[in-house]
């Protein structure tokens, strides 16, 4: 697990600071801006919620309680 959070760091800090996808995304080239952090929490933030959720059924169950009325109305 923590090579992969490795690599996909790495990978992130490489694109982002490329010059030529920097112009396509009209970020400033070599930088890391917060957009990037935001990117990289959502990448790495879910499975990582995932995998505690699942070692850890107190989480799970505080995860669903915020989820069960959402699920409730999609019925």
């Amino acid at each position: 697990l923590l090579a992969f959070v490795i690599v996909v760091v790495i990978v992130f800090s490489q694109m982002h600071r490329d010059a030529i996808l920097s112009r396509t995304t009209s970020t400033e080239p070599g930088k890391l801006d917060l957009g990037f952090y935001q990117k990289l929490l959502s990448v790495l933030g879910v499975p990582l919620i995932g995998l505690l959720a699942s070692q850890f059924p107190e989480i799970s169950n505080f995860l669903f309680s915020w989820l069960e009325p959402s699920l409730q109305t999609l019925k």
